[in-house]
């Protein structure tokens, strides 16, 4: 295989190729070698052969079986299914010997498990199992049997039963995912023994999930994970247990991302950016709790102590801690400007519970990030690593941290606090649903690894009309977010990555507005002729404005120490309405009178977490969403009032967004794009019954605004849909501290 760094040689084990159409010009036929798994042809491991295969005889998936009820066979008992002290005894024992029982091997083995083992390793192909499928399903039906076979006599112990179980889930787990892991044939399961060697497994996911966050959490000890994941256009935090077939998800968690694990197991805390706070929830049951408000899109988290959480609310922000029980966050560090840094992302505590390593951002590539260290006690910090990001401590005496989607491990004093090696690369490819996330990796102070690959989520423009009719708008693929007409519907305004992108509609060429720092949520000024946009530098999150046309720098518009971004221009008047967040009430809506230079006015501000605010055309009627409810819903009310709010959604709504003559209201509910025709006079407005237009796994919202937008015309919507499904599966490796003290 040809990869980045070369050429690498991997081991598939046999192959089989299938037979290719016999061309009809028969000066076309390749030069072809002979079928390598043909009869007549022996290759393989001798130990784990079928007789078929020592017979030369063709081979086919149930070699495989056999192979698989070998391999479980040693894992189970120690002792090889077939021995001899040559290789022509060996072939002798496989063609006609029968293996001994598991159970006298290991007398609480389950009778049943021994059942199926001696049926993989049945002579004649016919007599095995015919298929995986039928494997798996008689595996998971022993594991989860009640029958008296599978338990110990009352006063017996049951630690021989614990590992019957536990092989016959690893069995399991093995031929989920395809193939047997060569490592596993050295255990010696006994009561008494430790596992030394490395095992890695491969957790599928649901066909309907979809990675989400940036990353995965794996409990202190090992056995459990937890992931977020959408399903039907909405996110999730999923638990799964690693002795378990299926993930559960966990209930009160929808919008969540970016899980951590209390120290002792028992809880994990999450973000949900939509709601602006940092939540947790007993995996005993019960409904999330709210530690703190404030944050944004939650760049990571870290639980020091049972009763400290130490992390990173939003892109342009600093560390901060907060009590597990909650309160009011309290500052560790801030990011400083004049060096070009963004934010402090990342945190990760050492296990002196006096130190965290966190990641230094820059706003620019990959490559100018930097992890550091901060002393708790001090509040000093100091640079580790360039170049890298996402560092974590491991207890071989190692720092694991990724660089350019690869995964690396140095040596590390964790006492004085200084790298004393060189950097080894260990695994490539990482993926990664933002690109400056770093890759999709945890570990657990017991030694395991969890890790997802694939390449960074791409994402395409399409548009969408109507009825649902998918075409593309362009060809290009990249990680889009907030598309934004211009008024006369000539040109879209999108982020790409962290940057401003402008393209032309009908040639579907595109310029590059924005150049440096990371900006984010177009929006177009009502001539067209510039666009507003919220850019990450000075230490937060402010308003910008550039022109489309010259090379004019951004011009900044307003300085506040809060987040804000821009919601949409009054087509008179010039004045804008922006969204801004708030530790104390989530979000509020502003508007910044551009005439006058006048100081910003409240339009929407409270307890509750109001925001995503579109002006009707006509200037008169503000849609927002707030989640006064308990859940996000729609909302309009006369601007600039008074007047009562009218609810518009029904089971939940984001993203509202007016057409362009002001006669409907569209807005997105789960996978739904909704429409509601309105009519309105000087002093009222009128709504229908809301109808759903089309439904679609399409990017709808994304943190800090709507990811679609209508045309002019009102037949297109312009829309966002992934590309590709992503990771299958989240790799885990059991034991992998073993693997860097080599």
């Amino acid at each position: 295989m040809l990869v980045k760094s070369g050429a690498k040689l991997l081991d598939f084990g046999l192959a089989k190729l299938q037979a290719a159409d016999t061309p009809t010009n028969l000066s076309a036929l390749p030069t072809e070698q002979a079928n390598l798994t043909a009869e007549g042809t022996i290759l393989g491991t001798l130990q784990y052969m079928a007789p078929e295969q020592l017979e030369a005889k063709e081979a086919d998936s149930r070699t495989d079986i056999f192979a698989f009820g070998a391999v479980v066979y040693e894992m189970a008992t120690g002792k090889k299914a077939f021995e001899g002290s040559s290789q022509a005894s060996l072939i002798a024992a496989i063609m006609g010997q029968e293996p001994r029982a598991m159970s006298e091997l290991q007398p609480m083995m389950p009778a049943l498990f021994d059942r199926v083992v001696n049926r993989c390793l049945a002579k004649d192909p016919d007599n095995r199992w015919q298929t995986s499928s039928d494997l798996h399903d008689e595996l998971k039906w022993i594991a989860k049997s009640d029958s008296t076979t599978m338990r110990p006599g009352a006063g017996e112990t049951t630690g021989i039963h614990r590992i019957g179980q536990r092989v016959m889930w690893v069995a399991l787990a093995c031929l989920m995912i395809g193939g047997v892991v060569a490592s596993l044939a050295v255990w010696n399961l006994k009561p008494s023994s430790a596992l030394t060697a490395t095992v890695s497994l491969g957790i599928a996911l649901p066909v309907d999930h979809l990675l989400t966050g940036n990353i995965s959490a794996i409990s202190p000890d090992g056995t459990r994970m937890a992931y977020a994941a959408f399903k039907d256009g909405q996110s999730q935090l999923y638990l799964r247990t690693l002795d378990e077939f299926e993930a559960r998800p966990i209930p009160g968690t929808e919008g969540a991302e970016n899980p951590v694990f209390s120290p002792g197991g028992q809880w994990i805390a999450f973000f949900v950016k939509d709601q602006g706070e940092l939540q947790k929830v007993s995996l005993q049951g019960g409904p999330p709790l709210t530690i703190c408000g404030g944050v944004g899109l939650g760049t990571g988290a870290t639980w020091a102590s049972e009763d400290l959480i130490i992390f990173s609310p939003d892109i342009a922000s600093g560390l901060m801690q907060v009590s597990a029980g909650g309160g009011t966050p309290q500052p560790l560090t801030s990011p400083d400007a004049s060096q070009g840094e963004i934010g402090h992302w990342w945190p990760q505590i050492l296990p002196n519970g006096e130190d965290v390593l966190f990641t230094v951002d820059t706003g620019q590539t990959g490559e100018e990030a930097r992890i550091a260290i901060l002393s708790l006690a001090t509040g000093k910090w100091r640079t580790l690593i360039s170049g890298s990001v996402r560092a974590q401590y491991a207890a071989s005496g190692h720092l694991v941290y990724t660089q350019s989607g690869s995964l690396l491990a140095v040596p590390f004093d964790a006492a004085e606090q200084e790298l004393t090696g060189s950097p080894v690369p260990i695994l490539e490819g990482l993926y990664s649903s933002w690109t400056a996330a770093g890759g999709h990796f945890a570990l657990s102070n017991k030694g395991s690894l969890i890790y997802a690959i694939g390449p960074s989520a791409q994402k395409r423009l399409v548009w969408v009309d109507r009825k649902g009719q998918v075409t593309r708008f362009t060809e290009h693929h990249a990680n889009y977010y907030y598309p934004r007409f211009s008024p006369d519907g000539k040109f879209v305004a999108v982020n790409e990555e962290d940057q401003i992108w402008i393209y032309n509609v009908e040639s579907g060429r595109r310029l590059r507005l924005t150049l440096e720092a990371r900006n984010y949520v177009p929006a177009w000024t009502p001539d067209g002729e510039a666009v507003t946009f919220g850019s990450y530098r000075l230490g937060s999150v402010n308003l910008y404005l550039k022109k489309i046309s010259g090379n004019d720098p951004a011009e900044l518009l307003l300085e506040r120490p809060n987040r804000q971004y821009p919601m949409s221009w009054f087509r008179e008047g010039g004045s804008l309405l922006f969204a801004e967040r708030l530790s104390s009430s989530g979000g509020d809506v502003w508007v910044l009178h551009q005439e006058g230079d006048s100081d910003p006015s409240p339009v929407l501000q409270g307890p509750f977490n109001e925001r995503r605010a579109r002006l009707s055309p006509d200037g008169r009627w503000l849609a927002y969403v707030s989640d006064e409810s308990g859940q996000d819903e729609v909302y309009v009310r006369p601007y600039p009032g008074p007047g009562t709010k009218l609810p518009i959604s029904a089971g939940g709504g984001e993203d509202p967004i007016w057409s362009a003559d002001g006669r409907e209201l569209f807005y997105l509910s789960k996978n739904q794009v909704v429409a509601v025709n309105v009519a309105t006079t000087d002093v009222s407005l009128q709504a229908d019954k809301p109808h759903a237009l089309f439904e679609g796994q399409f990017i709808g919202n994304f943190c800090c605004g709507a990811s679609y937008d209508i045309s002019p015309d009102g037949q297109q919507f312009l829309m966002i849909q992934q590309d590709g499904t992503g990771p299958s599966q989240i790799n885990v490796v059991l034991n992998w501290f073993e693997e860097l003290k080599r």
